[in-house]
């Protein structure tokens, strides 16, 4: 079975982490300002890209309107075919504040959101709507937080839990809704509990192919 699939319309001028501040990109970094953190986030990308076989670009975003993060399947760099990512500054400086181990744990799920994003550029989710393109990413987020706290270096679990939670929104009669909080967390909780279920057999294909049947519900 081919996973390769035409790219979603949803997504070709690009997804973002949350429905709000989504229009505008401003001004792009290579650095955050903050080398320690620049090496953790740097770190904390190459793990979940490997594993999730994309090879997109990396860039902090100044968002100005909203704090978000970013990606978008157009490939600004031929080093980086997959796509591009953008991670907002102020997004950072919230995940990092709210964080309450003062670990900015959080920062990993919408590392991990983001990248599920180009997975679904590259692979296909099979969804044409934004609401459940988003649940698709949470599911494989859930996965990979999982896979990072495992095989890679603990983080607060229930600290990437919350800050997905509190990304969702109620705008149901929006096209740029994401899905409520509960659903939210639901689809990262559920993509948790696979890939710890599971275990060594939770493949990308197998990943992609339960979260897909699992959003459908939705």
């Amino acid at each position: 079975v081919s996973f390769f699939t035409s790219m979603p319309t949803f997504c070709q001028n690009g997804c973002s982490l949350s429905a709000s501040g989504r229009a505008r990109l401003g001004e792009v970094y290579n650095s955050s300002g903050n080398l320690q953190l620049d090496r953790a986030m740097f770190e904390a990308y190459n793990f979940i890209k490997m594993r999730f076989g994309v090879n997109p670009s990396f860039q902090y975003v100044l968002d100005a309107d909203s704090p978000n993060a970013f990606a978008s399947p157009k490939a600004n760099n031929p080093l980086y075919p997959d796509g591009s990512v953008y991670f907002g500054l102020q997004l950072m400086q919230a995940e990092c504040t709210n964080s309450y181990l003062n670990m900015c744990s959080s920062l990993v799920i919408v590392l991990a959101h983001e990248l599920a994003h180009v997975v679904d550029f590259k692979y296909g989710s099979g969804f044409s709507d934004t609401k459940r393109a988003e649940l698709f990413a949470d599911y494989l987020a859930g996965a990979m937080v999982y896979v990072y706290t495992t095989q890679f270096k603990q983080i607060n679990i229930q600290e990437n839990a919350l800050s997905l939670f509190s990304k969702g929104d109620y705008a149901f009669n929006d096209e740029d809704h994401h899905g409520t909080p509960q659903e939210r967390l639901t689809c990262m909780l559920a993509g948790f509990n696979d890939a710890m279920q599971i275990g060594f057999q939770f493949t990308l294909p197998v990943a992609i192919q339960r979260a897909r049947m699992f959003v459908s519900g939705f």
